[in-house]
């Protein structure tokens, strides 16, 4: 038995040291996945907000952030009016240095302006999200977008 306890040892090291390294290289891999590095409010609020094809739509004038601490729109100026546009809508081009809207001026043009009140309302805040073809995400269609398993379902609060 004596024999047996040295090797029942050196076995749990090497996991221990198998373990720590294959959970760096799935770590690491996450986070190449992830964000270069967080953005304060700051340096959203200002940005010029593109379509994929180059054209400017205008700029971020506010974000609007609800009572679970998620973003939900930026208030884009656009022409004359401000515009709500679901968060989770906006791509960052690193190269270009500007937002991406996947979506139509037609589609902009038809958006109801925004207005402060609309965030006390429900039923506003799901239009906006409907409007440009994506769901809240305490609907269980938006639910996918954050996987966290602590939301979902149509009455859940958001």
């Amino acid at each position: 038995m004596k024999k047996e306890y040295p090797l029942f040892i050196l076995g749990l090291i090497i996991c221990f040291v198998m373990g720590l390294l294959l959970g760096g290289v799935f770590l690491q891999d996450r986070s190449k996945a992830s964000w270069e590095r967080a953005y304060a409010a700051s340096d959203i609020i200002g940005s010029v907000v593109k379509s994929p094809e180059g054209e400017e739509f205008g700029k971020i004038d506010d974000i609007v952030i609800d009572t679970n601490d998620r973003v939900d729109f930026a208030v884009i100026s656009y022409g004359e009016k401000k515009i709500a546009v679901p968060f989770t809508g906006l791509q960052y081009d690193r190269e270009g240095k500007h937002l991406v809207l996947d979506t139509t001026k037609e589609k902009l043009d038809s958006a109801q302006a925004f207005d402060k009140s609309m965030l006390e309302n429900r039923e506003s805040v799901e239009a906006i999200y409907k409007h440009f073809g994506e769901a809240p995400y305490w609907s269980e269609a938006g639910s996918e977008n954050f996987p966290t398993g602590e939301y979902g379902g149509e009455y859940a609060s958001p």
